[in-house]
């Protein structure tokens, strides 16, 4: 094996190396071997081409560490017909204003190596050549896709991996670091994926983790909640819905089993979106404090039969005229004016007293089978009582 004396860097080389310390890219192209000696006195540094070139080789792995770049290339005898002595080696790279340059040279002189031809039999041998680079952070090579690897390099650190029967990289092979919050590793999931899906994995203390809402165990939220559709246990199964909810647009809150109904169907309850989210829209009372809609329907009812009653009663006390008398609710939100029907028709426009709370409208637009009232406040009631024939 040939003894080669130190590696220098060219002249031209020299121009590069000052260029990849501002930033810019130092590629490798390929090496050359040859048969020249250096004469006495000769300067290598001012060479542009090796003295007697016989043949180019590709690059097949490149690693830059501590400055210096660690370039490895295997040379083959296809192209050799006779037996040919070599001693210099010269290392190409990409210089991006003057193209392709000899960036680094060597000379073994009298102790290089006889390369028989190829009709002897293939023949290879590797070089590596150990070339300073400085500071150069961006330092690569261009290794053609059928470069050869040697054998030494497989499973080694600045080699390549070696595969097991399945084709993966074995374990030991890969230096992977467990995963932290500022550097990425490895990470263990805690069940395969489904088909189509990708693992995520998570620490139990990562706040995903800690604040993700579990199907297989009671969650606590902190926090108010918006959902677009509603709430339903699964058929077969009974359950509870505890704290407030407010269903989305078009949503509705279900009662979970028939204990939580009254004995009513659920469609007796008014629909979430007609409910108060919170105790700041009730208006200060409490949730009771809401009829639903069938009891107001109810009450309604018992009412107006109740009023029936006494208006028949009225008309014997008042000398024939009739007395019809009733309320209005003035919703919350919704003060304004609100037209009332009569429960029995007046044969003529009657005469009209009301009253209640906040500023109330003065009765106008009286017919014979209603009137207008209403009021500037809401979340009050309006009582009128009505006399006429």
């Amino acid at each position: 094996m040939g003894v080669y004396g130190n590696m220098v860097i060219t002249q031209q080389g020299q121009t590069l190396f000052g260029k990849v310390q501002t930033g810019a890219t130092l590629t490798f192209t390929r090496m050359q071997i040859g048969s020249g000696q250096l004469a006495s006195g000769q300067d290598p540094t001012t060479f542009t081409s090796l003295i007697a070139p016989i043949d180019y080789f590709n690059i097949n792995s490149v690693a830059n560490s501590g400055g210096t770049a660690v370039v490895r290339g295997i040379y083959q005898n296809t192209n050799l017909t006779v037996s040919t002595y070599t001693c210099e080696i010269g290392l190409y790279a990409q210089d991006p204003d003057a193209g392709e340059i000899l960036y680094a040279y060597a000379n073994a002189g009298t102790q290089g190596d006889t390369i028989p031809p190829y009709s002897d039999g293939p023949y290879s041998r590797q070089f590596q050549i150990n070339t300073a680079v400085g500071n150069a952070t961006n330092v690569t090579a261009n290794v053609p896709s059928d470069a050869y690897v040697t054998v030494s390099e497989v499973g080694q650190p600045g080699g390549v991996a070696s595969l097991d029967n399945n084709g993966h990289v074995p374990p030991d092979q890969i230096n992977i670091s467990t995963a932290t919050t500022t550097d990425p590793g490895s990470v263990l999931v805690s069940a395969s994926p489904e088909e189509g899906q990708q693992p995520v994995a998570v620490s139990t203390t990562d706040p995903v983790y800690e604040n993700a809402a579990r199907k297989d165990e009671d969650n606590a939220f902190t926090a108010k909640q918006t959902f677009g559709a509603g709430f339903d246990v699964p058929t077969g199964q009974t359950g509870t819905v505890e704290g407030t909810l407010q269903a989305g647009s078009g949503g509705v809150i279900h009662a979970t089993n028939a204990d939580n109904l009254g004995g009513n169907a659920p469609s007796y309850f008014l629909a979430a979106t007609a409910q108060a989210a919170d105790s700041a829209k009730l208006n200060g009372q409490p949730a009771s404090y809401y009829a639903t809609a069938s009891a107001v329907s109810n009450a309604q009812s018992t009412a107006n039969s109740a009023l029936s009653t006494a208006n028949a009663a009225a008309q014997v006390l008042s000398g024939g005229k009739k007395i019809q008398s009733g309320s209005l609710y003035i919703p919350i939100g919704s003060a304004g004016s609100y037209s009332v029907t009569f429960p029995i028709a007046f044969s003529s426009a009657p005469v009209i007293v009301n009253f209640g709370g906040g500023n109330t409208y003065a009765p106008s637009n009286i017919t014979t089978t209603g009137f207008t009232t209403g009021s500037s406040s809401s979340g009050t009631t309006i009582y009128w009582i009505a006399i006429g024939n």
